[in-house]
């Protein structure tokens, strides 16, 4: 019974004392931000922002890049992952709902992360677009051009940006963050890539977008 209590102390203890080393580098790269900003005396509400959004990426990610610490792992067990964490993103997208497991698998794969902080400004009108974007936490905000105006807000488990991946062109919409957010972004270069010897599936994708295009606009013209 003392060798046991003896080992389970002595993990608790190692477990405390590497969070504590985690907080403490954290600490020490959040000091060295908030130096910088106030000895380029940037603007109070500028310093405010970046001292609460690093408050919540220490309590939701502790300090972490998901994307860094996944790219770590073996390909196999990243590939698990972004299965096990990403799918249903892709999965949910009524473009790509009737796609094979191994295209389906593939999208998820190519996902990047994104971290931002409230009214960060995420696409404005005029920007080229190359992304199509998932909201996975948080929720973003539709502006009208005159840069004040919320005429809509995505939540968590939608998406944006779709023609992105099926036509050049620039951005129609500004797009902020409404909330501390994550996204999950699937570029161009990346779709054609998966797609390039799957024609046949490429088509039925372009073919369901196409359907979604025509009810919009239906819809936007009966408003």
């Amino acid at each position: 019974g003392v060798t046991i209590n003896a080992s389970i102390v002595g993990n608790i203890a190692s477990i405390v004392a590497n969070l504590e080393t985690e907080s403490s580098l954290f600490i020490k790269r959040a000091d060295t931000l908030q130096d910088y900003l106030h000895q380029h005396n940037l603007p109070q509400q500028i310093q405010e922002r970046a001292r609460k959004y690093l408050d919540w990426l220490w309590s939701e990610k502790r300090g972490k890049n998901q994307d860094a610490m996944l790219i770590e792992l073996p390909f196999t067990l990243r590939s698990e992952v972004s299965n096990l964490s990403r799918l249903k993103y892709v999965r949910s997208c009524e473009f790509f709902k009737q796609l094979p497991d191994n295209l389906v698998e593939a999208i998820a794969m190519c996902f990047k992360s994104h971290l931002y902080s409230v009214h960060d400004q995420i696409v404005s009108v005029g920007d080229e677009s190359f992304e199509l974007f998932f909201i996975e936490k948080g929720g973003v905000e539709v502006i009208l051009s005159d840069g004040k105006t919320v005429c809509a807000k995505i939540d968590a488990g939608n998406f944006f940006g779709e023609s992105a991946l099926f036509q050049s062109g620039h951005r129609m919409a500004n797009i902020r963050a409404a909330d501390f957010c994550e996204l999950l972004s699937l570029h161009r270069v990346d779709f054609r890539q998966i797609f390039k010897n799957h024609k046949e599936e490429q088509a039925k994708v372009m073919e369901v977008f196409e359907q979604m295009q025509q009810r919009n606009i239906k819809r936007n013209e009966s408003v």
